[in-house]
């Protein structure tokens, strides 16, 4: 959903799309494997950035497991604050997410049948007033207010 409305998109996925026969095509063209080492992500996101490309960045990773807190993982704050780029928090809520949250199953489905997204687009956060930090305790102070947007 994000990538279809966000103009110019790149994202930063799991590496095992790389291996999905289905997904390798797509991936390979526009988005950014997180298993590579951080200092070649930082690059590759730098580069996205410089030339006009929005980045997608999901710090939870890639689905909520039901019944646990939700944790943010501080990779997308550490590549906000290397590239100097400002984060746009977005919370995904959705109305009966059964079948789209980790351990569901696949053929899972709401019992309608239907399931409604809607995205909450928070004020863009500035990175600016986190740079004067060392950066592990920058990523985490931004990494706490993301979250403290979104969940």
């Amino acid at each position: 959903m994000l990538i279809a409305y966000t103009p110019q998109a790149d994202c930063i996925v799991t590496a095992r799309m790389w291996s999905n026969p289905f997904m390798r095509g797509v991936v390979n063209s526009i988005y950014i494997p997180n298993s590579l080492p951080f200092d070649e992500i930082a690059a590759m996101a730098r580069k996205s950035l410089s030339e006009g490309n929005n980045l997608i960045i999901f710090p939870e990773g890639t689905r909520t497991v039901r019944g646990l807190p939700i944790h943010l993982r501080r990779g997308g704050a550490h590549i906000a604050l290397q590239t100097g780029a400002d984060f746009l928090p977005i919370h995904i809520e959705a109305t009966d997410p059964v079948g789209l949250r980790k351990c569901d199953s696949i053929f899972a489905a709401p019992q309608n049948g239907i399931i409604q997204y809607t995205l909450h687009v928070q004020e863009p956060m500035p990175t600016k007033s986190y740079q004067s930090q060392e950066r592990s305790h920058a990523a985490r102070l931004l990494t706490r207010d993301i979250a403290s947007r979104i969940v």
